[in-house]
């Protein structure tokens, strides 16, 4: 038996926290016996009560072992002001003979944990969602210098894509085999096997949220409301859609789904603009499979990313999809073929995607659908993913030892 210890940091339930609780499910079994930790600095947060249901459910389903929670008033390297749980979680990693994994949005989080696995002489991963050109400083910057420290105290760090592990080579000059590159991947059994029809889907949705969607071209946008995703950009170019194409406006329905920092603004902006009838807020929903079926297409307008599963799911249901051509998105979305990438940040550019889209034959949104759902299938696996995991786990334990304390017999 194998020892794992995932450790993120987190206040909430987002994009990484769902790759982790999927990572953990396909990782689970007689040959690794996985511990979770979770540190937070806010444990009130209506996510995070999302994230705590779920783990729990992990744990009585077995797929965890022990689960811990610590909570300080800081994340990242600023929880080294908190002594108490400086003490705490140096004696929890001395007596945790596991190989800790570090699941994180970008490098500052899990920064002291990182450091005491390596001052401890503990095995340790790092996977990082962000590339690092989304945070990178200046090349003699003290906080540079933190950072290639984060870096080398692991044995290996996992980026989400080809590119963001180009970066972190170059920016860090790290060796090219520290650095592994595995696409998030997802299950799509829960999404190909959804019972309802879109047609039924839609008229749920037209009795549910009081509209009419006979006629209308349905998009759909999963995603945080913050800065990140870039509704705001959605919301402009759809604004541009009214005043210079209202022929087309008139076709769109878009559907946003999620919550976070931005509701308020975003939503009094779509007021602004006279958009209520054309741009609906969902919030948090438990249906996203079946909202998938009843779409036309998917259109995500994120200003960076790691490797969205949104896209990868919205493509397993035969969408087109309409995303923002960034590291990440790019190697999901092949342009003219499974979707169309439009500059991020540029709200014309996605008024002439959606009009692109409308003006493209039922035929052609098919053909793109069927070879976004093969792409999807064929690259962006979870079981693919999670083989490679193990295989990581397997080799630094080969590297320690194979009858080492880090295993233990079945």
């Amino acid at each position: 038996m194998i020892r794992i210890c995932f450790y993120i940091e987190t206040n909430g339930y987002g994009g990484c926290e769902n790759h982790l609780l999927q990572l953990i499910e396909n990782v689970a079994s007689k040959e690794f016996e996985i511990t979770v930790v979770i540190h937070s600095s806010s444990q009130r947060e209506i996510n995070f009560s999302l994230l705590q249901t779920k783990l729990n459910k992990l744990l009585e389903e077995k797929y965890i072992i022990k689960l811990f929670f610590f909570e300080t008033e800081y994340l990242g390297l600023k929880a080294l002001k908190n002594i108490g749980y400086i003490k705490k979680l140096y004696s929890f990693i001395n007596n945790e003979n596991s190989i800790f994994h570090f699941y994180k949005p970008s490098l500052g989080r899990c920064a002291v944990p990182s450091i005491l696995c390596s001052l401890l002489s503990k095995p340790s991963i790092q996977t990082i969602q962000l590339p690092p050109s989304h945070y990178i400083t200046n090349t003699l910057s003290l906080k540079r210098f933190r950072q290639r420290l984060y870096l080398n105290s692991s044995d290996y760090i996992i980026t989400v894509s080809e590119s963001a592990k180009k970066d972190f080579v170059r920016y860090f000059n790290l060796p090219s085999e520290k650095i592994i590159a595995i696409h998030n991947g997802i299950n799509s059994y829960p999404f190909v096997s959804t019972k309802v029809t879109k047609e039924e889907k839609r008229k749920s949705l037209e009795k549910e949220l009081v509209i009419n969607l006979e006629g209308k071209t349905l998009l759909l946008n999963v995603a945080r409301l913050d800065e990140q995703k870039g509704q705001i950009f959605l919301i402009e170019g759809l604004r541009l859609l009214k005043e210079r194409s209202p022929d087309y406006f008139q076709k769109v329905i878009v559907l946003c789904v999620g919550a976070g920092e931005l509701e308020v603004k975003l939503k009094s902006l779509v007021v602004k603009y006279e958009l209520q009838e054309t741009i609906l807020f969902l919030g948090h929903r438990n249906d996203i499979a079946e909202l998938l079926r009843s779409a036309d297409a998917f259109i995500l307008t994120s200003l960076y990313e790691g490797l969205p599963l949104t896209i990868v799911e919205a493509m397993v249901m035969q969408l087109p999809v309409i995303a923002t051509n960034i590291n990440g998105n790019n190697e999901i979305v092949l342009n003219g073929e499974t979707g169309l990438l439009v500059t991020p940040g540029d709200e014309s550019a996605i008024e002439k995607a959606i009009i692109q889209l409308l003006s493209m034959s039922e035929n052609d949104k098919i053909n793109m659908g069927i070879k976004g759902r093969k792409r999807a299938l064929e690259e962006f696996d979870h079981g693919q993913q999670s083989e490679k995991v193990r295989n990581i786990y397997r080799s630094i334990l080969g590297t320690v030892n194979s009858s080492s304390k880090y295993r233990e017999s079945a």
